[in-house]
């Protein structure tokens, strides 16, 4: 039963650092293009 709390806690861990990164990610790519 404990593994579905690590794989809830990874997946939380994961769209947190996807939120944050996503906005810099876009930015370099608009950068990188013009």
């Amino acid at each position: 039963m404990s593994h579905w709390i690590l794989l809830a806690a990874a997946t939380a861990g994961l769209g947190a650092v996807a939120v944050t990164v996503t906005p810099d990610v876009r930015r370099y790519l608009e950068f990188s293009r013009s």
